[in-house]
């Protein structure tokens, strides 16, 4: 079955609204708007508008946590309980963090990439081999210090004798 061409202004119009802070399913049931079996299609056949809803979703989730302001005034005017703010405050925290995970996420993750010959790795390289140098100098001064000590040991028994 053929569906209707959804205008392309329809999903702008769309996606403004995501990034306002509203949910994509509660935006479809605006009667201007396609409904999220529409939306959905659109979003898992064309990569370019999954990356500008994944943005929007993104712009979403800050514009939770800048309710957190608010939460904040309705506590200190007498408007809600410290209960009410905890239980506010924790949720509005907890959707910014799924909605925003990389600035507001708890997780943390560093990727990082080695490429052979880069110059840490000859740094790294130089460093082994100093380290290399200074323990073969250090057993010849062993040695040295050894065989002077048997030559003095010696020198002084053929004087004792």
């Amino acid at each position: 079955m053929a569906y209707p061409k959804t205008p392309e202004k329809l999903f702008d119009i769309f996606l403004e609204r995501v990034t306002e802070g509203r949910a994509g399913t509660n935006v479809c049931k605006d009667d201007d708007m396609p409904g999220w079996t529409t939306v959905w299609r659109k979003i898992t056949s064309d990569p370019d508008f999954e990356q500008r809803y994944r943005t929007a979703l993104s712009s979403r989730g800050m514009v939770y946590a800048d309710m957190l302001d608010d939460v904040d005034k309705r506590l200190l005017s007498g408007m809600i309980t410290e209960s009410a703010h905890r239980t506010l405050s924790d949720n509005i925290k907890w959707r910014s963090a799924r909605m925003t995970p990389k600035v507001y996420g708890d997780k943390q993750q560093i990727d990082v990439t080695a490429s052979p010959g880069g110059e840490y790795l000859q740094a790294l390289q130089q460093i082994n081999n100093s380290l290399e140098m200074r323990r073969a100098e250090a057993i010849e001064h062993e040695e040295g210090e050894t065989h002077t000590t048997e030559i003095t040991t010696r020198a002084q028994s053929e004087r004792s004798e």
